[in-house]
């Protein structure tokens, strides 16, 4: 997997990675970190081949997840 973007807010480092080689799963993987620990993670998959960029209703999709997995933190 490689490092697609991260944020940083309430505190938490969220991670979202994405597919590096073609034997790993085409899909998004976030993480989420507090003070340098894993707090929780969570897979979702890519609907769209990425070629120039990851499509823009699969970062909606990685933007809708990312809120949840915010709302579901302390």
């Amino acid at each position: 997997m490689r490092l697609y973007g991260c944020i940083e807010e309430k505190g938490y480092v969220i991670e979202a990675y994405l597919p590096n080689k073609e034997e790993e799963p085409y899909q998004f993987y976030l993480k989420a970190m507090k003070d340098g620990k894993l707090v929780k993670e969570i897979s979702f998959p890519i609907f769209y081949p990425i070629r120039f960029g990851v499509d823009m209703e699969d970062l909606s999709t990685l933007e809708q997840k990312t809120e949840e997995l915010l709302k579901e933190l302390p």
